[in-house]
């Protein structure tokens, strides 16, 4: 029989374990509470959660880590998010159509792309990776308080890593005296910062940009990006997809391209582009770039009423693309690359301004000359 000490001590013990388990059963509630993913939402269709009027609002509210669902709806506003959350757009009551539109004084300026000033309708400058799902983006109006020196985009990443998934841009038509062109973007990442960003951007459609419907950027630090499995219809005075700067790389690959100019350019950094369809431009693929930077390959190009394919620089790698109905399939412009196992057929040239000495083995139907040199 245990003693009285024996008993007593067991006892001890035993209350002392069980302050100790209450203790630490109650630290992870404690810790669940301040460091969970929260959840809250724009609009009404959630009773459940913390519900905002607008997802300004909401973002602000957001901590770090957090969701932003946002009902289906019209939100006349500017958005930008400073730090890492997820923005979805979700559905109820038969809809799923959240909707960002202009707000009713305008657009106004709140970045700059290129050093010139930029209205972004949803701008993210995160620290930390953002994540936006199934939100739209209407530009229509077009108006940034009637000054013609500032340029449009309906999403922009700066600086900034994160995915957007699912999305649709359009009416991004702003003509405007900042640049060259016009002045309407879908879609832009870029980097002009201090450190190495990510973007992807997936599953989306891009309608009605016209300047470019998706631009990705870099001048100072890196940017890996991805364009995948995209629908982009751009304006006739536009490009579908254009990414360039020294210190870009990355994939081109999936997306379906119209577009009233360049279907899709590309120059310096290290870059794929790959299994896209191209569709009624005037180019439909553009390369410009350095030795061995740029590999097109398995692409499908329709319809090209200037050229399917232009070699901007030396080394490119240019192999195994269908190329139906153009002016010319692939025009060297007198630069050397890798350039063949192509499928060229109804063009009125093959392969254009060739270097002499270039060996082009490609396979040819209904092409009236199949080769020009002129180098």
């Amino acid at each position: 029989m245990a003693s009285l000490l024996e008993r007593h001590g067991r006892h001890t013990v035993g209350s002392a374990l069980g302050l100790l388990f209450f203790a630490l059963g109650s630290l992870p509630l404690q810790a669940q509470a301040s460091t969970s993913t929260a959840t809250s939402v724009v609009g009404t269709c959630k009773p459940s959660l913390p519900s905002y009027a607008n997802i300004s609002a909401a973002v602000a509210a957001a901590p770090t880590g957090a969701t932003v669902q946002v009902c289906p709806g019209t939100y006349p506003e500017q958005v930008t998010i400073d730090k890492g959350l997820t923005l979805q757009g979700i559905s109820s009551a038969n809809s799923a159509a959240a909707i960002l539109v202009m707000p009713g004084g305008g657009f106004v300026q709140n970045a700059t792309l290129f050093n010139t000033p930029l209205a972004a309708q949803l701008l993210v400058q995160s620290p930390d990776p953002v994540n936006v799902t199934s939100i739209t983006v209407d530009g229509t109006g077009g108006s940034v308080l009637g000054d013609s020196t500032v340029m449009l985009a309906g999403i922009v990443f700066q600086n900034s890593s994160g995915v957007l998934n699912r999305m649709t841009t359009r009416n991004h038509i702003n003509p405007c005296t900042a640049i060259q062109y016009s002045c309407g973007f879908g879609i832009v990442a870029q980097n002009q910062g201090s450190s190495s960003t990510t973007v992807t951007i997936q599953n989306s459609s891009v309608q009605d940009a016209d300047n470019s419907g998706i631009l990705a950027f870099g001048d100072s630090s890196s940017l890996a990006v991805t364009i995948k499995g995209n629908s982009v219809d751009s304006v006739s005075t536009g490009d579908g997809i254009k990414v360039f700067g020294v210190r870009v790389n990355g994939n081109v690959t999936g997306n379906f391209v119209t577009a009233g100019f360049e279907g899709i350019r590309v120059s310096d950094g290290t870059l794929s582009v790959s299994g896209n369809t191209v569709a009624n431009t005037f180019r439909g693929i553009v390369s410009s770039s350095g030795p061995s930077t740029i590999s097109i390959t398995s692409n499908k190009i329709f319809n090209a009423s200037g050229t399917g394919i232009v070699l901007g620089g030396d080394g490119n790698t240019v192999q195994s693309n269908s190329i139906t109905q153009a002016g010319s399939g692939i025009d060297f412009s007198c630069h050397a690359g890798n350039v063949d196992h192509n499928t060229i057929n109804a063009v009125a040239t093959g392969i254009a301004q060739v270097p002499g000495a270039t060996v082009s083995p490609n396979t040819y139907f209904n092409v009236g000359t199949i080769r020009t040199g002129g180098c």
